[in-house]
């Protein structure tokens, strides 16, 4: 995090942390790392008075649990005062608000802010089709982790529910970043992590079904297997269920070898025109089925991409991304060349779709 002057700076993700200006002022009595971990979560919004009391006390309130919010809620604000450079700095940082209090947003960083901020950008990169961008923006977002969400902290109900959001948001941001990694073609350097995380996670199925995923396009066919397996059993020992119908896919594409996934997927995305039936489509097929698809498509992207499915055994191998600037111009057409393998026959061919914002 880049830290402000002025500002308070609260480090969440892991042990609690507070500071500002460069001095600790993290609160050392539960009740005011409670109230400062609240407040800061919801920064730039209140959060109620009965909302406080209840993480406080749960269900069993002392009768002047009002009064003694006050209290705490004053403590924080001297801690705080130790280390502003005025002592009104502190009432515009933490405001008393109708029906509760409120830790301004303009006058504190948080690390979870950032996490949040840093996740979106990566999702937009990755739909985007930006994979080197998005790894790089979840890597980012993962590495302000230092361990598990507000870790050296008793919780509440509220704070409870609060870090369990958090979990959830990471392990979704992990296997996002996971997800463009395999697209990057890294699935060896995914094996070590993700044996790991399937460890750790024994019936979270789309772990699994990234280490299968990774284990095959390794030269793993076995090991993947027994992923499965593994899987398959613990699924049925703990919840008395089957796999997810797609993990029951995955591993019947494993069986057949379907080359498929030696590719790289899809990322999802707006389509194009669908060019299907257009005489605009050459082909250089060899004898063994190996061979390149050569498309004519409107130069309206700086980059674009194609696939194509064969009803006989079409498999997009690979495919070339060719900037607009260096491509073969053809007045307004461009040329985008595709490899293709495992193709018996192109009487099959039903269909070429560009993707890009068109």
């Amino acid at each position: 995090m880049n830290v402000k002057s002025g500002k308070v700076v609260l480090r969440l993700l892991g042990a609690l942390s507070v500071y500002l200006n460069g001095a600790s002022v993290t609160p050392s009595a539960t009740k005011q790392r409670q109230i400062i971990a609240l407040l800061a979560l919801n920064a730039g919004h209140v959060v109620t008075v009965p909302t406080l009391i209840h993480e406080l006390w749960k269900d069993s309130p002392p009768r002047s649990s009002a009064a003694t919010l006050q209290t705490y809620v004053l403590q924080v604000r001297n801690r705080l005062a130790g280390a502003a450079a005025r002592d009104s700095d502190v009432r515009t940082m933490i405001s008393t608000r109708y029906g509760g209090y409120m830790l301004e947003a303009q006058a504190c960083q948080c690390d979870v802010s950032e996490f949040r901020s840093l996740a979106q950008a990566g999702r937009t990169a990755a739909e985007a089709g930006d994979d080197l961008t998005a790894t790089d923006m979840l890597g980012r977002a993962l590495a302000l982790w230092r361990g598990s969400a507000l870790a050296d902290m008793g919780l509440g109900p509220v704070l409870e529910l609060e870090a369990a959001s958090l979990e959830t948001a990471r392990l979704g941001v992990l296997e996002r970043r996971i997800t463009v990694d395999l697209r990057l073609g890294r699935h060896t350097d995914l094996l070590g992590e993700l044996t790991l995380l399937a460890a750790k996670n024994p019936m979270n199925e789309n772990f699994c079904a990234l280490l299968m995923t990774a284990l095959y396009r390794s030269g793993h066919v076995g090991h993947a297997l027994e992923a499965f397996r593994h899987a398959r059993t613990v699924l049925r020992d703990e919840l008395g269920v089957e796999p997810c119908p797609r993990l029951q896919r995955l591993q019947q594409r494993i069986l057949s070898g379907d080359p498929a996934l030696d590719t790289r997927e899809p990322v999802p995305g707006r389509r194009g025109p669908d060019l299907n039936g257009q005489r605009n489509l050459m082909t250089d097929a060899s004898k063994d089925g190996a061979g390149r698809l050569v498309i004519l498509a409107p130069a309206r992207e700086n980059r674009l991409r194609a696939s194509a499915a064969n009803g006989q055994a079409g498999i997009a191998q690979d495919w070339r991304w060719i900037p607009s600037g260096r491509a073969p111009n053809l007045g307004s057409m461009h040329i985008l060349c595709v490899n293709f393998s495992y193709i018996r026959s192109w009487t099959g061919l039903v269909g070429i779709q560009m993707e890009g914002a068109w």
